[in-house]
């Protein structure tokens, strides 16, 4: 609540400052721009670093930051698998694309934090008309190249990550202020069915339960009367969609299994490269060309697991891979230190969607991902401390 016009001016000076670079950062798909993920990359530790310069540091995360850097160099000169060409560079590259994830969080965004978030909830909203501009423009695809999968300039779950977090917030929102967004809600929602990713789509429903609190069927009724035609045409056809994609194999149909989308596959062939026990792994960035010319189950389009665990496994073995995850609940039990029974209950909520997501794709490793998680846990942090 601003209670002086100065505090309303400076907050909507910066939000209008934060959409620009917020969508270079995420709205930019290197499918289209070879090489933006380092500029994107860059910018945000720039930022970052600039922020720091002038606000300062949180330090409650940056015991956190450390233990990364530890747990990262140590298994680098430790490694103990070897999965191909893997230079120190390589490994440099992938340990700063990592660290942007503990920069974020130890930045003190203080009172831009708020200017912050909101330029990432009405991100979409911005991607939608700007996307469709440049697709008259310069010709490129709304949609992916089934054309089944919305993606508004992105890859289809990219975009599908960035409406799961738009989402999360929003529930996070509407539970805080007990007041729930419901237009929102289901505007967000309608993008996350069209972008036809069934892991964030799935991670998101463990958090809306918490929404029937707000449950007054009339008033509802009222409200959605103008979307509840689109919202039913899209959402059978996002259900019918899923139940054709889970009937058969993506790559290879036997009829039988459910679809993956050649996730099992991937995981097979990952884990088959492992010599032995991995007890450091092969290091940050050393798994990212191991399917590179692979044609069985059209394997080299998987230049990772999508898996967050046997990626780490792989990477940081098993040992370096168990600290890295106890570090990030340690990030998570931070977050939360502070909380109300309501906020616990969705952090819960919201964690149980997210593990899942961890175990079907590149949650801790995506921009797209990490970043807008980053924001949630400091958006939290903040608002439960200031209760």
């Amino acid at each position: 609540m601003y209670t002086k016009l100065s505090d309303l001016y400076i907050y909507k000076s910066n939000l209008f400052l934060f959409l620009i670079p917020m969508f270079i950062i995420l709205g930019v798909s290197e499918k289209y721009y070879p090489g933006i993920i380092q500029i994107q990359k860059s910018l945000v530790i720039i930022i970052c670093f600039i922020t720091i310069l002038k606000s300062g540091i949180d330090i409650s995360y940056i015991n956190n930051f450390i233990a990364f850097t530890f747990i990262s160099f140590l298994c680098y000169f430790s490694k103990d698998q070897v999965y191909g060409n893997y230079s120190s560079i390589e490994f440099i590259k992938a340990y700063l694309g990592f660290s942007i994830f503990y920069i974020f969080l130890i930045t003190n965004f203080n009172s831009w934090l708020d200017s912050l978030l909101t330029s990432f909830v009405l991100l979409p909203f911005i991607l939608l008309p700007i996307s469709y501009v440049f697709s008259l423009l310069i010709g490129f695809s709304l949609f992916n190249e089934d054309g089944d999968r919305f993606g508004a300039g992105l890859l289809s779950a990219h975009f599908a990550f960035l409406m799961y977090f738009v989402l999360v917030l929003v529930i996070y929102d509407s539970l805080k202020k007990d007041d729930f967004k419901i237009f929102l809600y289901f505007g967000v929602l309608f993008l996350l069915l069209l972008s036809g990713s069934r892991g964030p789509f799935l991670a998101a429903l463990f958090p809306s339960l918490l929404l029937l609190k707000f449950v007054n069927y009339k008033k509802i009724f009222r409200k959605l009367i103008v979307l509840l035609i689109p919202v039913f045409v899209v959402l059978f056809y996002f259900i019918n969609m899923f139940l054709d994609r889970s009937s058969e194999i993506t790559f290879e149909s036997d009829g039988d299994s459910i679809n993956l989308s050649g996730r099992e596959y991937a995981w097979e062939y990952f884990l088959n490269q492992v010599n032995g026990v991995s007890l450091f792994g092969g290091g940050l960035g050393s798994i990212t060309n191991i399917t590179e010319g692979v044609t069985e189950y059209n394997l080299y389009v998987f230049t990772v697991p999508h898996n967050e665990f046997i990626r780490f496994y792989m990477e940081l073995g098993l040992i370096g891979g168990v600290a890295f995850f106890i570090n990030i609940i340690f990030i998570l039990k931070t977050t939360i230190r502070f909380s109300s029974s309501i906020t616990k209950k969705f952090y819960f909520l919201f964690l149980l969607g997210f593990f899942l997501l961890t175990l079907f794709d590149n949650s801790l490793s995506t921009l797209q991902s990490f970043l807008p998680l980053a924001l949630l846990l400091k958006y939290i942090k903040k608002n439960e401390i200031n209760k």
